[in-house]
């Protein structure tokens, strides 16, 4: 019988005797993505004159000009190829954009395969990480059809809200209670529905590495699974909101502290007392203050990266649809072929 607290405890338990560390793996994945999506951006930035444009800016404001003055300047420099730049720094701020959720998206579901493995107490190396690349096709398919569905009932959820509001407001000069009250129904309506919706293709990524269906087939499989078991799945999620009250709280004292260091700063320099300590304690202390704020949440975020969705991968294994294949026949870099395995057969 599913049970979420055990569920969470068994998740811990794991991650406590897996080597190598789970967070370790987390820290890995993380800096991963961040710097392939970092190389994306850069090397189109560059490709679109962003970057050159950017340094020129920075130059502009250095030689003491605002920044009003400094952009009035870079246009009239290329004012016969400004729309040409326009043009160019939309479609490649589009492209940006495309290939850097393609990209995060393909090492979150390598990430999935991680977790999914770490669950299943198998061990999984490292490169279990990118798991996801040789089902390239596959997953970027299954993503997009994702994301339109996705799309399409948040945008019907949000054209009801309209709707909801627009008869509030009709209603409020005569009945505002009533009003009010519909408002607010349809605004908690409309993200219990969103809820709802980003519920049914939850699973989606791992009946994939777990089956080898993809597309619409791992989307229908996914919903059935889900269907009846949402209200299980939203609870899973909302006990996890004591570690996202940790982490802003976190943020939060940082940036009182934060605050507090450049004040104490300021205000030395405006006595004018030992001006050049005074910004030389306030920038040491802020930059300090920074890290160790950086350096606690990633902590934190290296810990709670495996466990949540070491979660999420143990409610798929509580309700598969079906016996799952071997890690052995899982997708690797060295694989030749993008096929996981062939699907089990009912022994019945």
């Amino acid at each position: 019988m599913y049970n979420r607290a055990q569920l969470k405890q068994e998740v811990k338990q794991t991650i406590a005797v897996t080597k190598p560390r789970p967070m370790w793996v987390a820290l890995l994945y993380l800096v991963i993505a961040s710097i392939g999506a970092s190389l994306i951006q850069g090397i189109l930035g560059s490709l679109a004159g962003t970057s050159f444009l950017g340094s020129m800016m920075s130059d502009l404001m250095m030689s003491g000009k605002d920044i009003e003055e400094a952009i009035g300047e870079l246009l009239l420099v290329y004012a016969d190829r400004i729309y040409s730049f326009v043009g160019t720094l939309i479609s490649t701020s589009l492209l940006s954009s495309i290939l850097i959720t393609l990209w995060q998206g393909l090492m979150n579901v390598g990430f999935n395969g991680y977790c999914l493995s770490l669950v299943r107490e198998e061990k999984p190396a490292v490169t279990r990480i990118f798991c996801g690349f040789p089902l390239f096709g596959k997953v970027i398919l299954t993503s997009l059809l994702v994301w339109v569905f996705t799309t399409l009932w948040t945008l019907l959820w949000a054209v009801c809200l309209i709707v909801v509001v627009a008869i509030a407001a009709l209603l409020m000069e005569a009945v505002p209670v009533v009003g009010v009250l519909l408002i607010l129904v349809g605004y908690i309506g409309f993200f219990a529905l969103i809820f709802w919706t980003y519920f049914r293709y939850a699973m989606t990524n791992y009946i994939l590495l777990d089956t080898g269906k993809y597309g619409l087939e791992a989307i229908s499989e996914s919903k059935r699974m889900m269907k009846g078991r949402k209200w299980k799945f939203f609870v899973l999620q909302i006990s996890f909101i004591g570690w996202y009250l940790l982490l802003y709280a976190v943020i939060l004292v940082g940036c009182i502290i934060l605050g507090v260091v450049i004040g104490i700063g300021a205000a030395g320099v405006a006595t004018g007392i030992s001006s050049i300590g005074a910004i030389g304690g306030m920038v040491g202390g802020a930059v300090f203050v920074l890290i160790l704020i950086l350096a606690v949440v990633y902590l934190i975020s290296m810990w709670l990266q495996p466990y949540i969705t070491g979660c999420v991968a143990k409610f798929y294994l509580f309700f598969q649809p079906q016996e799952p294949v071997a890690e052995s026949a899982w997708p690797t870099l060295g694989d030749t072929t993008t096929t996981v395995a062939e699907e089990p057969t009912d022994s019945k």
